[in-house]
C-alpha cells in the first residue's frame, strides 16, 4: 500500500563522512540514539502498543466507540497518511470519513487505495468491539451513492454501530493487533507451505477476496521481477517519487512528533546505520532526495530484500468499486493479523496496482501475469517469509481525527 523511498542526499567520502562526524561518533550518542529509537510507542499515550489499554489511559474507557476506533487507528495504511476522520454520533457510534487532505493523489489518482486503507480499520474496529463485548455493525456508504471524486471527505464511507451482546465472542485474531507490524527488511526461512496458505485463509474468513498463492521459486521469481520494475518507475518517476519525499520523516524527532508518514526505520534501517544515515545522509531537499545516483543504489538494496521473499498472496475482488476496495481492506487487515499470529511477516507490493499514466504498461504486464483483468482486479499484493524486524509506525492520536 504505501512505497517507502530512502536513500542518501549526497555523496560524500569515506574520509570526508568521518572528519564531518568525529564528534559524534561515540558510544554515548550512539546508545542515546539507539534509547530513543527503540524505546518510542506506536500510539501516544501512556500504555504503548496496547490500543484498549491505550484508550482507557486517555479517558476513553467510558465511550466504547472511541476505545474501538483507537485499536481501528492502528491499521496499516497507504504511506502511513492516516486518512481517516471521525464524527462522533454517541459513545456507541460514528461516522468513517476520508481525510481529503490525506490523501496521494498522484499514485493513487482513484483513492481507491486509501479507501482499502479505510477497509484496514474497519476490520481492526470489528475486532476490538468484539474484545470489548460488543457486535459492531458496519454500514457502507450510508449516505448513498458515493463517487470519490465528488464526496471525498463529505459523505461518509462508513456508520459504525456497537451494540452490546453478551453472546459475541473476543475475535482470536485480537491478540495480534498490538504486535501486527510491516516489514520491509529481508526475510529468511523456508518457502511458505501450502498449509500456511490454508491456516491463513482460514483466520482471515475473507469477506470478498479470492486469495491466490504464488509458491513455487520459479513463480516467485517472476512476479518479484515484474514487481521490481514497477517499484523502479515509481521512485524514478519524478513526480511520482515526490509524493514520498512529501511523507517522508527523518529522525526520531521528526518521525514521532509528526507521528505519520514514512521513514528508514519503515525499510528494515537499524542502528549504526540508521543513526549515520539520519544524522549525515538523509535530506527532504527535493534536489537531494532525488537524487540519481544515491537512487540507484538505493534500488539495488531494495531488490535485494524483494528477492528474498517466501510467497505472495494476492486479493483478487470480483469488480473494482468503492465498496469493493473497503471491503478488500478489511480482508487485509485481517491477514496481516493472522500472519502475526502465525509467525509470519509481511510487505505490501503496490506499485503495479496504481493506476497512474507511467505505470501503464507495467500494470498491463501484470495482468498477463496474473491472468486477472477488469471487471476483476488484484487489489493487494502482499510478499511474505519470516523475519525480526520490529519497528511499529506511530500513530496520531485519535483526538486529532475527530471532527
Amino acid at each position: 500500500m504505501d512505497t517507502r523511498k530512502t536513500h542518501a542526499s549526497h555523496s560524500i567520502n569515506r574520509a570526508e563522512f568521518l572528519g564531518r562526524s568525529a564528534a559524534f561518533l561515540t558510544a554515548a550518542s550512539l546508545a542515546q540514539h539507539c534509547r530513543s529509537s527503540y524505546t518510542t510507542a506506536r500510539q501516544p499515550g501512556f500504555a504503548g502498543n496496547d490500543p484498549l489499554e491505550n484508550a482507557r489511559s486517555a479517558g476513553f474507557g467510558d465511550r466504547p466507540i472511541l476505545m474501538a476506533l483507537n485499536a481501528g487507528i492502528t491499521a496499516p495504511n497507504p504511506h502511513n497518511t492516516q486518512a481517516w476522520k471521525f464524527r462522533v454520533l454517541s459513545p456507541g457510534a460514528a461516522l468513517l470519513f476520508v481525510d481529503e487532505t490525506r490523501i496521494l493523489p498522484v499514485t493513487d489518482p482513484t483513492t481507491r487505495q486509501i479507501h482499502i486503507g479505510q477497509g484496514c480499520l474497519l476490520a481492526l474496529v470489528e475486532i476490538a468491539a468484539s474484545r470489548l463485548g460488543y457486535r459492531a455493525r458496519i454500514d457502507l456508504f450510508p449516505g448513498g451513492t458515493y463517487r470519490p471524486e465528488r464526496d471525498l471527505g463529505r459523505r461518509p464511507v462508513a456508520r459504525i454501530t456497537l451494540n452490546p451482546d453478551s453472546t459475541v465472542s473476543p475475535d482470536p485474531l485480537f491478540g495480534s493487533i498490538s504486535r501486527r507490524h510491516t516489514v520491509r527488511a529481508s526475510y529468511s526461512g523456508p518457502l511458505i507451505m501450502a498449509s500456511e496458505f490454508l491456516q491463513l485463509q482460514r483466520l482471515i474468513r475473507p469477506e470478498i477476496s479470492r486469495l491466490d498463492a504464488i509458491r513455487t521459486p520459479d513463480e516467485i521469481s517472476r512476479h518479484i521481477s515484474l514487481h521490481m520494475a514497477g517499484f523502479e518507475r515509481e521512485v524514478l518517476t519524478r513526480r511520482t517519487a515526490e509524493e514520498s519525499r512529501i511523507w517522508f520523516r527523518i529522525g526520531t524527532q521528526e518521525i514521532f512528533t509528526r507521528r505519520d508518514g514514512i521513514s528508514l526505520r519503515d525499510n528494515g534501517v537499524q542502528g549504526f546505520e540508521r543513526w549515520m544515515l539520519e544524522s549525515f545522509f538523509l535530506s527532504k531537499e527535493p534536489e537531494a532526495f532525488h537524487d540519481r545516483e544515491n537512487t540507484l543504489r538505493f534500488l539495488k538494496r531494495y531488490r535485494a530484500d524483494l528477492e528474498t521473499a517466501r510467497g505472495i498472496l494476492h486479493f483478487v475482488t470480483p469488480g473494482n468499486q468503492p465498496a469493493d476496495w473497503v471491503r478488500c481492506g478489511k480482508d487485509y487487515a485481517r491477514f496481516q493479523l493472522a500472519a502475526t499470529q502465525l509467525g509470519l511477516v509481511s510487505r505490501p507490493m503496490s506499485q503495479l496496482l496504481q493506476e497512474y499514466e507511467e505505470m501503464r504498461d507495467l500494470a498491463q504486464d501484470f495482468e498477463s501475469l496474473t491472468g486477472v483483468s477488469a471487471p476483476a482486479k488484484v487489489q493487494m499484493v502482499a510478499l511474505l517469509g519470516r523475519g525480526e524486524v520490529e519497528h511499529y509506525s506511530p500513530r496520531r492520536s485519535l483526538e486529532t481525527m475527530l471532527e
